[in-house]
């Protein structure tokens, strides 16, 4: 299920449980995106790598929390962050840390909501390069076909099912 929440000129999409209520889920974004929060997300073997590297250590930046997926403690929040993800229900408690169950990505100035890593279950939705990839081809298309046009055709896209919603 996707939602979407508009932050001045941008549109934040959130892919995330049916169960989970999009009204929290926007607020969350709403409240990452104005701390000018950007990430991109790198292959899974590169994410777990990364991970290796930092085994042991705790997330203290939204990068870490929300990006790398890093275990952080309380501390690394601030109260109305902790208590957004609390009512979004995507907070758990992990051996005396807390941890992300989903990740926030970045393409341009708009944010993504997906799947925390690493992406194994039936219904996880992976966003990664090839999501980059296919944003980029978009919108060089798109710019193309705008150059292209006399003005007076509408241009239209659709993204159905299609995971996080990047293409959209």
């Amino acid at each position: 299920m996707s939602a979407h929440a508009v932050v001045g000129d941008t549109e934040w999409s959130a892919q995330f449980d049916t169960a989970m209520s999009q009204v929290p889920l926007e607020r969350l974004l709403t409240s990452v995106a104005n701390s000018r929060y950007r990430f991109i997300t790198p292959t899974p073997l590169t994410h777990q790598r990364v991970l290796a590297n930092r085994a042991g250590t705790c997330g203290v930046s939204l990068r870490d929390i929300f990006g790398w997926n890093l275990p952080f403690d309380e501390a690394a929040l601030s109260p109305e962050l902790r208590d957004l993800m609390i009512s979004a229900g995507v907070l758990y408690a992990q051996g005396g840390l807390f941890a992300s169950t989903v990740r926030i990505s970045s393409i341009g100035n708009d944010l993504f909501l997906h799947s925390a890593f690493p992406t194994l279950q039936d219904d996880a939705v992976f966003f990664g390069p090839d999501t980059y990839r296919f944003a980029n081809f978009l919108r060089q298309h798109i710019l193309q076909r705008r150059a292209a046009s006399t003005g007076e055709q509408t241009l239209r896209v659709v993204d159905i099912g299609c995971g996080s919603g990047a293409g959209g």
